[in-house]
């Protein structure tokens, strides 16, 4: 009997998905066999360190596979986990995102503030929970940090779901509060579910279309720096292009989630107009948290011979992360006769903004932009 009661908890043998019901019953003969040996080793065995316990029949993980690798919590916690590794920013703040995912991920190697509506609590170690309602939060966020992730959640608020108050225009009123809680040259980490068919869905969520998000942006002054989308079938298709056809149609997607990292131009701006007058950063005392490295992203150095294969002859700046060059994310500009190997330079939309050059070599800098087949005017 206690067998039969057993496998009546088990949710397989009842389950309405007709694959999940088959192989539940092909898994029950299995179990059923298994357990006759099992026992009959167990009662042959002299030294019987397990005593018996309660039946706890599995029926159908033989047939499944090892676990889900797509879908969009998947690929995006795994994705943006690994940018914030390469860019190793100050501080990190996610805004409720998912917690047994992204946010153990980030743990795993720094410190992460978690900001979330609903109270929650843990002693893990490197994740510190916020209870914080951020739409009401006021003034006390703005500027705190220089590294935020918001993801899978920026759909859900104002739509009660989460017990916050009703607002039609919940998203819009989030996203300005999340880009006002970035330091000048902070990046934001944000994903939305995204469609070619914008729409509601009370009360789980909103769904955007690509061209209706990067309004958002543009109307923040954030420029998109990379864009990657999980498609309606699972798959991640990582940095896509932002003005294609496809892109104009939301990749035809019904269901999709877009990841995107976002800068903030008009904070950047700012930073630069704040060091007007001020000696060339190579005078400045030098540190791991410079103000230079705060914008990784926009910070390129110039590449010896052997580190620039595959760039044209005459182009060898490469974008820098904190941790080291990473030539897949590279941002060519043609060489100066002036630029020595490691000098630094700031660029923003492809132009050269400042150079961390020795006085007696800094001129103009020659500001051509140029791809990986040649150079050509901007």
């Amino acid at each position: 009997m206690k067998l039969v009661r057993r496998l009546l908890k088990q949710s397989d043998l009842i389950a309405l998905r007709p694959g999940k019901l088959v192989n539940a019953w092909r898994g029950l003969f299995s179990y059923l066999n298994d357990k006759s040996e099992f026992y009959a080793q167990y009662l042959a065995d002299g030294e019987q360190a397990f005593a018996p316990g309660e039946l706890y029949p599995c029926l159908s993980d033989r047939f499944e596979s090892g676990g889900a690798a797509s879908g969009h919590y998947f690929h995006q916690d795994l994705l943006v986990a690994q940018m914030i590794f390469r860019n190793n920013p100050q501080r990190h703040v996610d805004v409720g995102s998912r917690v047994d995912g992204f946010v153990a991920h980030v743990a795993a190697f720094r410190h992460i503030d978690v900001f979330d509506i609903r109270q929650t609590s843990s002693s893990a170690a490197n994740i510190f929970f916020h209870h914080e309602d951020i739409m009401s939060a006021g003034p006390k966020l703005a500027e705190c940090t220089d590294s935020l992730s918001c993801l899978h959640t920026l759909e859900h608020f104002g739509l009660g779901r989460y017990g916050d108050p009703i607002d039609y225009r919940g998203y819009q009123k989030g996203f300005d509060i999340l880009t006002g809680m970035l330091k000048p040259g902070g990046l934001l980490y944000l994903s939305v579910p995204i469609s070619r068919d914008q729409r509601f869905e009370f009360n789980a969520h909103r769904v955007f279309s690509l061209r209706f998000l990067l309004t958002m942006f543009e109307t923040q002054r954030f420029r998109v720096q990379n864009l990657s989308f999980v498609d309606d079938q699972g798959e991640l298709h990582a940095n896509v292009g932002l003005h294609s056809p496809a892109a104009e149609r939301t990749f035809d997607l019904n269901y999709g989630c877009g990841i995107s990292l976002c800068a903030n131009r008009q904070d950047l701006r700012k930073l630069l107009d704040s060091r007007k007058g001020h000696p060339p950063a190579r005078a400045q005392a030098r540190s791991p948290k410079n103000e230079l490295q705060s914008i990784p992203t926009h910070v390129g150095v110039v590449l010896p011979a052997e580190q620039s294969a595959g760039i044209p002859g005459d182009c060898a700046i490469c974008c820098e992360r904190s941790n080291g060059i990473t030539l897949a994310d590279q941002l060519v500009v043609t060489l100066h006769r002036q630029w020595k190997v490691s000098d630094r330079i700031l660029f923003e939309d492809g132009q050269v903004l400042e150079s961390e050059v020795p006085s007696n070599r800094r001129e103009v800098a020659d500001d051509r932009v140029c791809d990986r087949t040649g150079p050509q005017r901007r």
